[in-house]
């Protein structure tokens, strides 16, 4: 068996191929010998009561303390070869439990089988599975695999358990029982021939063991008090577990009344809810982080538990789901909707619970911090599933429902649980995420939100154009991207970046700046810091001022110096006009001043940017600019921004045709007003059909005594005063009589 010290991006990509597979029947597996159906058999066929049912579940995962007496042996014999050797020793319950009929599975016969399965799952899998997973994949890849991972074998799950939903009736029979077993031998086949091709692709262990030359305490002691993982993350995923009722299926069945094969298929819409988010999800969790992620399943979950109030017990006319009266039929509705949302919700918080594990723990501590992490679980899950059972069967079921308000709902103490219990236990976890290290600071959970609002599937489709053959298709979908602005488009976006096509990578520019990602600007500010990047500067520089990203403003105020071409030069004073980058007032001035041969391109951004920046003090150069701009077409942006700057309504110029002169666009606009509006201003009128200079300064001597000499209106004026041409300047100052 070949082993590496790190694992190419091939070897990756095999590998991690081979975990799905060899996951494939996973949930299919425990949702037969360790879950819902095991619940049903015990109380349909071997006839255990809520409490006996209870303590088998309780039991099962306290199995896994056995582990921990064998990680070092496990450590020195290999991950994969153990995975391998549990996988081939969990055929042996596998195959007595097929073999042996009904009438001979004792109460303590059955769990001593259950129990060896398990065990050599906790032996195996449970043990060396998330360490071997840490090596397959990397940080930026994790998210996006365990995704995949978990739909793949969701998915088949839910496939398989919709299937099983039809074929059982009411209640599970011994023969159904036995033929689930034998296709779980089958997905055990297909588990270790999996398993057997992973086990090729082992990193060779050169990082110092947390036990070398120590035993498996000394490692597990060693991981308790270093390992970050077992602080505030553990503390985490202890709530959740907490944050529960893992016998709900049995609640179904006694107190609820609903038949098996509906248990069934609320488990496959469950599944479904699952299977369906879980490539969302990973997207998700790579784009904004952990914590905005998980925080807003949380607030999605405290909103959503409550709905099972509405859920009241089957009727007693309930025969079949064709024949259904309206409360039956309110009741299923509710139930299923909230386990599509519930199984939504479980995939995501799932995935966020993982990539926040990899996150807190090192490669040479993983396998016993990950292990101590589960140990934890085992002995959460093992108290919640007795206490469960025991509330369950001694206070629930006895106590059975009650109706309130007009029998508009019935309450019970399973449904009082939810809302004393895990609700409060929601909104603890939910400060305490808030206090663990947010990977991705730009991101918030409404950021979460709008990823899951903005098309999220329709995107990740497109993600897969981003190697397209066709460059129009390409730019199409960067174009697509900035249309639905969200957290899932930064990252492909990014991507484009690198295309061939400069087309490509212009469209995929002006979509970041549509982002408003921070993530974004970060990475736009160090290309456009790159020399080898000088062909995106201009474009670069305009998406900066678009995204408001205030860190870019030292560069931008290098790029507007004459060593940076024109088209660069112009597009970042625009974008310092638009980040409101005052610092920037004098240099922008000096340029404007300081221009060898005056491009009219620079020559109007600079003014623009002077202008958005309110540099009042320079009012005088921003009003003569407009004598650099010879032609009716250069000088259309200047006016209409020194008309906005000196509270002029624009309209005028809006409404201007292409080929008018200003004179001639400010008297197409009068012609339009009314007569009596005309009637008010008919000296103003007057002066500009006879071009009269004088009597223009005449009306603006008298009116510029109410004005401040600091304002640009007074600057105006008295430049009009300075010149004895008719200029496009008296065409503003009249428009400013006019419209002001």
């Amino acid at each position: 068996m070949s082993k590496h010290e790190t694992l190419s991006a091939i070897q990756r990509e095999k590998g991690q191929t081979y975990a799905i597979l060899t996951n494939l029947f996973g949930r299919f597996n425990n949702y037969i010998i360790l879950g819902a159906i095991l619940m049903l058999f015990c109380n349909d066929v071997l006839k255990f009561n809520s409490k006996e049912i209870g303590k088998i579940l309780a039991i099962l995962p306290l199995i896994g303390v056995v582990k921990f007496l064998f990680l070092k042996q496990i450590e020195s014999f290999g991950k994969t070869k153990t995975l391998t050797a549990s996988i081939i020793l969990s055929f042996l319950p596998l195959v007595i439990l097929f073999l042996t009929p009904v009438s001979s599975l004792t109460f303590w016969i059955f769990i001593l089988l259950i129990s060896a399965y398990k065990l050599f799952l906790e032996l195996g899998p449970s043990t060396v599975w998330q360490p071997i997973m840490r090596e397959i994949t990397t940080v930026n890849d994790r998210g996006v695999f365990f995704s995949k991972m978990r739909f793949t074998f969701t998915f088949f799950g839910s496939i398989t358990v919709a299937i099983v939903s039809f074929w059982i009736g009411e209640t599970i029979t011994e023969r159904q029982y036995k033929i689930l077993i034998f296709i779980v031998l089958l997905g055990t086949t297909n588990k270790l021939f999996w398993a057997l091709k992973l086990s090729k692709l082992t990193i060779k262990n050169n990082i110092t063991s947390q036990s070398e030359n120590g035993n498996s305490w000394d490692g597990l002691k060693n991981a308790i008090k270093t390992s970050s993982l077992l602080r505030r993350p553990l503390l985490i995923n202890s709530l959740l577990q907490l944050a529960s009722f893992p016998l709900f299926i049995l609640y179904m069945k006694n107190m609820l009344l609903f038949p098996s094969n509906l248990i069934s298929f609320y488990i496959f819409i469950t599944l479904l809810g699952s299977s369906i988010t879980f490539l969302i999800w990973g997207k998700i969790a790579d784009a904004i982080g952990f914590r905005p992620m998980l925080t807003g399943l949380l607030l999605i979950n405290i909103i959503a538990t409550p709905l099972i109030i509405f859920v009241n017990p089957l009727s007693n006319t309930f025969d079949s789901i064709w024949n259904l009266n309206r409360g039956d039929l309110l009741s299923i509705s509710i139930l299923f909707s909230s386990a599509l949302i519930q199984g939504a919700l479980a995939a995501g918080t799932g995935i966020a619970m993982t990539s926040i594990q990899h996150f807190y723990v090192k490669q040479k501590e993983s396998l016993y911090a990950m292990n101590v992490q589960a140990f934890v679980s085992m002995v959460l899950i093992s108290i919640t599933f007795y206490l469960s059972g025991w509330y369950l069967q001694e206070w629930a079921i006895p106590m059975g429902s009650w109706p309130v308000f007009n029998e508009l709902i019935h309450l019970d103490y399973i449904k009082i649980f939810h809302l004393i219990i895990i609700i409060p236990l929601l909104i603890i976890i939910l400060i305490q995420v808030q206090k663990i290290v947010n990977t991705k600071p730009y991101y918030s959970v409404t950021d979460f939100f709008s990823s899951i609002k903005d098309l999220p599937y329709q995107n990740l489709l497109n993600q897969r154009k981003l190697y397209h053959l066709d460059e129009i298709s390409r730019r199409d979908t960067a174009q697509w991207f900035g249309q639905h602005p969200s957290p899932l488009s930064v990252g492909p976006l990014i991507e484009f970046l690198t295309d061939p096509s400069y087309e490509v990578r212009i469209e995929a520019i002006r979509s970041l700046a549509k982002t408003n990602s921070e993530q974004a600007a970060e990475f736009l500010l160090e290309q456009f810091s790159q020399e080898e990047k000088r062909q995106l500067w201009g474009i670069m520089a305009w998406a900066l001022g678009e995204l408001n990203y205030q860190k870019a403003i030292p560069m931008l105020m290098q790029r507007i110096k004459p060593q940076a071409p024109v088209r660069v030069r112009a597009m970042a004073a625009r974008a310092l006009g638009k980040l409101k980058a005052f610092e920037s007032k004098k240099v922008l001035h000096n340029e404007l001043l300081n221009l060898d041969e005056p491009s009219l391109h620079i020559v109007a951004s600079l003014t623009k940017a002077l202008i958005d920046l309110d540099a009042k003090e320079y009012a005088k150069d921003i009003l003569y600019s407009i004598y650099r701009l010879r032609e009716r077409e250069e000088r259309y942006e200047i006016i209409y921004n020194i008309c906005d700057w000196l509270e002029i309504n624009n309209e005028w110029i809006l409404r201007s045709k292409p080929e008018s002169t200003s004179s001639d666009s400010l008297k197409e606009f009068i012609e339009r007003m009314s007569d009596g509006w005309k009637n008010k201003f008919k000296s103003e009128i007057q002066i500009l059909n006879n071009r009269d200079k004088t009597q223009l300064l005449e009306l603006l001597k008298e009116e510029m005594k109410l004005i401040n000499p600091e304002n640009p209106s007074y600057q105006l004026f008295k430049i009009l005063e300075g010149e004895n041409d008719w200029s496009p300047l008296c065409i503003i100052a009249i428009a400013w009589l006019l419209l002001h």
